[in-house]
């Protein structure tokens, strides 16, 4: 299986254009499309406030349709555990409206 390219996404393009729309401080800074028939469909990092990166969420096929994941790392016990939380629904719901619109755009 071949790694997938890289495409970076401009600050400025039209995945910014909501944000500032509606004030909100993330903005996607790249995305990776996945390859193949599994349920991960691409990978995305976000920008906070210009200050903070999170690499890792996942666009995901579920029975529902997509959704975005949090950044999982595997423990030493062979679990997988979130290691970024948003406190809030609505920050969730932001980050999964501005990965999906940049996945399906």
């Amino acid at each position: 299986m071949t790694h997938p390219a890289m495409l970076a996404l401009s600050s400025h393009g039209s995945t910014s254009r909501g944000l500032q729309e509606t004030g909100q401080a993330f903005v996607l800074s790249s995305r990776t499309g996945a390859y193949g028939d599994g349920a991960t469909k691409a990978f995305a990092d976000i920008s906070v406030c210009d200050c903070l990166v999170i690499n890792g969420l996942r666009v995901v096929e579920g029975k529902d349709g997509l959704f975005v994941t949090m950044p999982r790392e595997a423990g030493k016990d062979g679990r997988w555990y979130t290691v970024v939380v948003p406190l809030s629904r609505e920050v969730k719901d932001e980050i999964e409206r501005i990965v999906l619109e940049a996945y399906e755009g």
